[in-house]
């Protein structure tokens, strides 16, 4: 071929490369290869296909063991069969590393690599690498960072800062710090502080003079009178910090002098203002922030001031909001008060030395299991009130622009992971600043779920494989409220019934299936009071829209269900209980400390989807909906036979694996191996390359999936199955 031609298949060729260069990524790290190599050659002939594979590393220490891994031949490609994987773990558990081929993290025998094993390693893993592409839940309490995160607004009340993370956590959260600060760089030069001082100050002289006239009965030019400008000084900004889409500044007022002038009180008023990220690439018509970014900041002011004044769910008040582009202080902005209290990750782990959940030097596991469960109880009486809000469409929630009420659901601005994977791909060193995409609104529940496979379709027959398996794995969701379609038992027609209702309805009398959530319920969004238990806050409502029911206010919290996602879940097994399959022993391992184990994140969700229950059934007056749907006021209208709560670890499940590209081989390996038993196996890899082949799936293979997801669904788990 002439130089400088550029071959009509070379997208085939770039995406081949990138597969190989994941692969000598996990080579180099595994086995601490100073040489890997991957060589690998496929030929199709007519409907006939031919593999050949290799892959080797080879280094100083390790070049006896490499060359009887090749005559062996246990040499295959990195995502190979089951066989391979188990022989992997073998030889691993004897050189003392602890990974998985999906989503490993390379533990040591202690839970953490060191800074020096960091740095041997050559090369990270494929996870270690690619979570520097989008926003990742590290699950660990950021007061256990050595970092100046202490004097950020984001750090729990009385409480000091103290090391103790595992260091590859640490590290990583540290530069993905330094990150953020150079990604939002555009934003904070944006930032006009002194006119942001000055706004904060008249509006708080504003608020004392309401609050004058309505103690006293007085007019407004007393009011004005008695709240001169000047008596309110001008209040410090923070330093800025970052959130996964926002920049946040702490303005913080000095405190009021008392009326005899012999004093201060002790307490000042503090606020918060929450910026959002520009755009990825500014257009050069574009001022960074488009039409859709304003509207979501928008609708946020607007929902919580509805949820404050409509429900008793906890949520910061909104002092003010402004989301144009043209105002004083040089982007949208929104000023809400500052809740000051206990972050949940420190209180749910027992970390944070303030109570008496630590006795000793130890933690009492009776006091923090009540604790826990008095959280989840408060939590789930929160949640539940969001079912008032019911919606025939899903998408973005829409506020009238006169009088501020909810109208209805309209396009959705979601997080593009994908997009910022590939421009990950394209450059290592590139910013993470989100991408966001508008998408919906939806009519079917269906269509929620496979909006981002939709939005990017499979090029591969291994991606073909994993998309199909979702779908075929989304039509055992039973989501109430919507039609499906089913075989009739007594004939081969197919007929459309409402799932719950047996009967044909008619579509106006069809139950809304959406319901207002919240999107992103995870521990750092969650505040709690000084008793442990009382929920003060819960934030992050930017991403709050009109979902399906499974994945919707009833669902389950993130951190409960982050044992069925391996890129995500650092809990590893003590060697003992790898050894013996035993339970109750004591968690040795470092990366066990910011993590649940399996069995008791399953008793945490038995315990929670009972809570949910419980409470359904003792609120059960009826209220007219907010578009005019006879529902009662906590959403009664479901499907009798589907419990949503226990339903959401497989709807939450699928709907991460969808949503994060990163996550979605590891999450439905995971899948799959929790609803095997020894005698019933399903192998990710069989059901990837018939279903990408466009083959029929094997009908006895199908009919005990589709039983045991069934017992997954009911019981929490699968009995007897092959991982916890």
């Amino acid at each position: 071929m002439a130089a400088g031609t550029r071959p009509a298949n070379h997208g085939f060729v770039e995406r081949s490369r990138r597969d190989r260069r994941l692969e000598l990524a996990r080579l180099a790290r595994e086995r601490h290869a100073d040489l890997s190599v991957v060589l690998g050659l496929s030929v199709r002939v007519g409907d006939h296909q031919v593999h050949g594979d290799y892959t080797g590393g080879v280094d100083a220490g390790g070049l006896v063991a490499s060359l009887g891994r090749l005559v062996l031949g246990w040499a295959l490609p990195w995502r190979g069969r089951t066989e391979e994987r188990d022989m992997r773990k073998e030889a691993e558990a004897e050189a003392g590393v602890r990974g998985q081929v999906q989503g490993g993290d390379g533990l040591g025998r202690d839970g953490c690599r060191s800074e020096r094993d960091v740095a041997l390693s050559g090369a990270k893993a494929w996870r270690d690498a690619v979570v520097a592409a989008a926003p990742v839940d590290f699950q660990v309490p950021r007061r256990f960072l050595a970092s100046s995160l202490s004097s950020s607004p984001s750090a729990s009340v009385g409480v000091e800062v103290e090391t103790g993370a595992p260091q590859g956590v640490e590290i990583e959260m540290q530069a993905d710090e330094e990150r953020r600060a150079r990604d939002f760089a555009r934003v904070i030069a944006r930032v006009d502080t002194d006119a942001l001082a000055r706004l904060a100050r008249n509006l708080l002289v504003e608020h004392r003079r309401r609050q004058f006239a309505a103690r006293s009965s007085s007019t407004l030019a007393e009011a004005v009178a008695a709240v001169p400008p000047d008596s309110v000084l001008l209040p410090k900004i923070g330093e800025p910090f970052f959130g996964g889409g926002h920049v946040f500044y702490l303005v913080e007022f000095p405190p009021r002098m008392r009326r005899n002038g012999r004093g201060r009180n002790a307490k000042g008023v503090k606020w918060i203002v929450k910026i959002p990220a520009m755009k990825c690439r500014v257009d050069d018509e574009g001022d960074g922030w488009d039409d859709l970014c304003r509207e979501t900041l928008r609708a946020e002011a607007l929902l919580l001031h509805m949820l404050r004044t409509e429900t008793q769910i906890p949520v910061p008040a909104v002092i003010d909001a402004d989301c144009s582009v043209d105002n004083d202080v040089g982007a949208p902005w929104l000023l809400m008060e500052f809740v000051q209290g206990r972050r949940l990750e420190d209180v749910w782990f027992g970390l944070d030395g303030s109570d008496e959940s630590r006795r000793g030097k130890g933690i009492d596991e009776h006091l923090l299991r009540e604790r826990r469960e008095m959280i989840l109880t408060n939590l789930a009486n929160a949640m539940l009130q969001l079912g008032k809000y019911t919606f025939a469409r899903g998408g973005a929630l829409v506020f009238d622009q006169h009088n501020g009420e909810l109208v209805g659901t309209g396009p959705l601005r979601i997080l593009d992971i994908q997009a910022m994977v590939d421009r990950w791909f394209a450059d290592e060193a590139c910013e993470t600043t989100p991408i966001y995409r508008a998408a919906g609104p939806w009519d079917d529940t269906g269509d929620v779920y496979t909006a981002c496979l939709d939005a990017y379709p499979s090029t591969s027959v291994s991606s073909t494989g994993a998309n199909e398996l979702i779908k075929l794995l989304l039509g055992h969701i039973r989501e109430p409220g919507s039609c499906r379609e089913i075989k009739s038992r007594k004939g081969k027609e197919k007929v459309k019934k409402i799932v719950g209702g047996g009967v044909d309805r008619d579509e106006k009398e069809k139950p809304k299936g959406f319901v207002l959530m919240h999107a992103d319920l995870s521990m750092r969004h969650i505040i709690l009071d000084q008793d442990g238990t009382t929920i003060k806050a819960i934030l992050g409502w930017d991403a709050a829209r009109a979902a399906p029911r499974s994945i919707g206010n009833e669902a389950l919290p993130a951190w409960l269900v982050r044992d069925f996602n391996p890129f995500l879940y650092r809990w590893r097994p003590p060697d003992d209980v790898r050894r013996n399959g035993r339970r109750g022993v004591s968690m040795t391992l470092e990366g066990n400390r910011f993590e649940d184990s399996p069995w008791t994140l399953r008793e945490l969700r038995e315990f929670y989807a009972g809570v949910m229950m419980e409470l359904k059934m003792h609120r059960r007056p009826r209220k007219q909906g907010r578009e005019g749907n006879d529902d009662d006021q906590y959403g009664a209208q479901e499907d009798s036979d589907v419990n949503i709560t226990k339903q959401s670890l497989l709807a939450m499940t699928l709907h991460t694996a969808i949503r994060d590209p990163r996550c979605r081989v590891a999450a439905l390996r995971r899948l799959l191996e929790k609803c095997s038993r020894p005698f019933e196996t399903f192998d990710f890899d069989y059901f990837v390359e018939v279903l990408g082949e466009e083959y029929q799936a094997d009908s006895v293979q199908l009919r005990c999936l589709e039983k045991n997801l069934r017992e997954l669904v009911d019981k929490g788990f699968v009995k007897g199955a092959v991982a916890w």
